[in-house]
């Protein structure tokens, strides 16, 4: 798969957050929730993590896809409970990035 072909996958693909539970473990109460990302790839369930460790010699694809990533798990995330996003430091290797990141947390008061 080219470098096109593979970015046009990450952007048009079915893909959707799956929301784990974290309980506190002293009263067994929701705590939060963890946001894992999952494609769906002709009724096949695809763990981002596969396509991350596929993609982590491409900065700039992994890139892209984390921007994709981290923009839906928040955007579909309705519950009122703490979220936990995990964050790969690949995807903040330039200034560019790094600037990415920082209006992103402003943008969703994370910061």
């Amino acid at each position: 798969m080219t470098e096109l072909e593979f970015k046009q996958f990450i952007t048009e693909s079915k893909y959707f957050t799956k929301y784990e539970v974290i309980l506190d473990k002293n009263n067994l109460e929701i705590y939060g929730y963890e946001a894992l990302s999952r494609f769906d790839i002709k009724n096949e369930i695809i763990s981002t993590e596969e396509i991350f460790r596929k993609l982590h010699h491409n900065n700039n694809l992994f890139f892209e896809l984390e921007k994709r990533n981290k923009k839906l798990q928040l955007d579909n995330f309705l519950l009122d409970y703490k979220l936990f996003l995990n964050f790969d430091a690949d995807i903040v290797k330039d200034e560019i990035q790094q600037e990415y990141w920082g209006e992103f947390l402003v943008k969703y008061n994370l910061k």
